[in-house]
């Protein structure tokens, strides 16, 4: 999608006080409840909330070469809190008992690996096939599973993956893992961009344009600011309608993701909220 039909984002606040409006006076008071919800989510000095609600364009007959990638779905012990965390963990190394550099905490965790998308069972890879929010509901449409109603596209650099917050790592595990049981209901897809290792050592340079070149459409199509984690952008495939955050507003940082021994409140209220307003 072009810069011409790319349309602007809207914030969640003032999408729940619209709703408001044509409510009756009884149900404003649940909705106020989720409002302030709402609040805790665009907190911590971070611009925004959930964000926007753009459409995309109807696509008949796309043919997609490799986004399907089925798998079989984990045992129940797998998902979860717990399991997310400890997933997580998995990448996180042990930490500088020197402590890190700078605000950030820079190398806090000198030994610690992104999260790649290749060791998920539950996130689809994002592909030059299979990138654009037109390609995501067409793929969702085609391949989703009983129960999922809605995708999720993810957009990560992973630059945070040695610091304090880990947010893209985290981000990655809540999803994986289903940390939040409303995931469930999720088509997830995930895109890392800017990732230094995608390519081999002996890459032409026709081939890191090409990859410089993907990366920056993905960027753009889904509004991607390095600097708060991972974007998290909900699609809703039934009329192509979208809702925009980040991991820095879902609190996806490693201290209360650790403390919570892997529970998200934030992002359990955010999910509740978004599939409230996609079934209107």
């Amino acid at each position: 999608m072009n810069k011409k039909t790319k349309l602007s984002f809207t914030a969640l606040p003032l999408i729940l006080a619209l709703l408001a409006s044509s409510l009756p006076a009884a149900a404003q008071n649940d909705l106020e409840v989720a409002m302030n919800a709402a609040g805790s989510i665009v907190g911590g000095g971070v611009t925004g909330g959930l964000t926007g609600i753009y459409a995309v364009p109807r696509v008949v007959g796309v043919v997609l070469a490799d986004g399907a990638n089925p798998k079989a779905a984990p045992a129940k012990d797998e998902e979860g809190p717990a399991a997310a965390l400890a997933f997580e963990k998995k990448y996180r190394g042990e930490k500088n008992p020197k402590g890190g550099v700078g605000m950030s905490q820079e190398e806090l965790y000198p030994d610690a690996k992104p999260v790649p998308f290749s060791d998920t069972k539950n996130i689809v890879q994002m592909n030059d096939s299979l990138w654009s929010r037109d390609q995501i509901v067409a793929d969702f449409k085609k391949n989703h599973k009983e129960g999922e109603v809605a995708a999720i596209v993810l957009v990560k650099t992973e630059f945070c993956c040695t610091n304090f917050y880990r947010p893209c790592a985290v981000t990655t595990a809540v999803f994986e893992k289903r940390a939040a049981s409303d995931l469930k209901k999720f088509r997830v897809y995930g895109a890392w961009v800017r990732n230094p290792k995608a390519l081999p050592k002996d890459a032409t340079v026709a081939q890191k344009k090409a990859k410089t070149a993907w990366d920056e459409k993905v960027m753009d199509e889904y509004d991607f600011e390095q600097g708060p984690g991972a974007t998290i952008v909900f699609i809703n495939p039934k009329d192509g309608k979208a809702i925009k955050t980040d991991a820095s507003q879902m609190q996806l940082f490693m201290e209360p993701f650790d403390k919570e021994g892997g529970k998200v409140p934030v992002l359990e209220k955010a999910l509740a909220k978004v599939l409230e307003i996609f079934a209107k």
